[in-house]
């Protein structure tokens, strides 16, 4: 694999032995079994996944987290899948959507150079002069409106969807330092406390620094990597059978009276708690600037979870731009990647 990294100069990097092969346009893939499909992607060389939906714009890895724009894929019939957020699997069939015939040479691409001919509304105004030109235009319109296609082949028709109902005294939302630790509290004073976290495996950002711990009212953590600290808060919250985790789980809605709402794989969970502890961390600020939406162009925690997780090497040349203290531990991470760091901008007019 042309960008899997081996060691990395300054950490330890995650470590995978299982392999797992899967399709991506008919093209086998290799990947780790923790490998997301965009992950495994970027590492084979693949950077282009998908296309926009009206300008078909090229899309690739932003984020990693499962925020960026239109990253989305076929996955075994199922249309609209989020790339950067699911888990590959042995056999898996991959597709691209709204490309074609692929996301590399896509024929719809000429859209983007046509962009002052097709503004907001054209439809409204375009090809309705004379009366039988419309009919013929709305053909096209309408097949080249939308993203994905339903199955209609059978693949999907036996996958279950269920609801699922909790009742915790507490429910935390978020797996990071925060939430483990708000766990750790509410476990120790007896509640019943639903932990529900959006990754796979618990520790937030933690997972991605070598950061150590300072001023923190538990002295024991105090100088310790924040990797060390989660894991020795997990060593404690292990001993409590009051405690239920949700991994992989999406929390999209809260209600008034603390009904939540959350999706893990094709179950809907219905929580009903007594309080609610909110830990959701932070995600990057995008810049904003012309082209900032292609393919190489990506936040800092995408290049960090890459990185760290996945053990595969965002690119070879990078120019970092921040407004923080954390721009500077990205670009340590890039160059013990062997990411030669061109540029580091930091917008703040004193010295960081």
């Amino acid at each position: 694999m042309p960008d899997r990294l081996s060691s990395h100069a300054y950490i330890s990097l995650s470590e995978c032995n299982e392999t797992v092969t899967f399709k991506f346009n008919s093209k086998i893939i290799k990947a780790r079994s923790d490998d997301t499909i965009a992950s495994a992607l970027h590492a084979a060389g693949i950077k282009i996944l998908s296309r926009s939906f009206k300008y078909h714009r090229p899309r690739g890895l932003y984020d990693a987290y499962g925020l960026g724009p239109d990253l989305l894929l076929a996955v075994d019939g199922m249309p609209n899948v989020r790339g950067d957020k699911t888990l590959v699997k042995e056999g898996m069939d991959v597709r691209s959507q709204n490309a074609w015939p692929s996301p590399d040479l896509d024929m719809m691409a000429v859209n983007n150079t046509l962009v002052p001919l097709l503004p907001n509304g054209f439809y409204y105004k375009m090809f309705h002069k004379p009366k039988w030109l419309w009919p013929i235009a709305e053909k096209f319109i309408r097949k080249a409106a939308g993203i994905g296609k339903i199955d209609t082949t059978g693949k999907t028709k036996d996958t279950r969807y269920e609801k699922r109902y909790r009742f915790p005294d507490i429910c935390v939302i978020g797996g990071g330092p925060a939430g483990l630790a708000s766990c750790l509290a509410a476990c120790q004073e007896g509640k019943n406390v639903l932990l529900v976290e959006e990754d796979p495996q618990l520790g937030g950002h933690s997972v991605h620094t070598a950061t150590k711990v300072k001023n923190c009212q538990d002295e024991k953590l105090n100088e310790l990597s924040e990797q060390a600290a989660v894991k020795a808060i997990w060593e404690e919250l292990k001993n409590f059978d009051n405690l239920e985790i949700l991994t992989s789980t999406v929390v999209f809605a809260l209600y008034e009276d603390n009904l939540i709402a959350a999706q893990s794989g094709n179950d809907l969970y219905k929580i009903r708690a007594g309080s609610v502890i909110l830990a959701p961390g932070a995600t990057d600020r995008h810049l904003v600037f012309e082209n900032n939406d292609i393919p190489g162009i990506m936040t800092a925690r995408g290049v960090e979870r890459l990185i760290t997780m996945h053990g595969v090497k965002p690119g070879s040349r990078a120019v970092i731009i921040g407004n923080h203290d954390g721009v500077y531990h990205t670009a340590m991470l890039l160059q013990g990647a062997g990411v030669e760091v061109l540029v580091v901008a930091d917008s703040r007019s004193e010295e960081a």
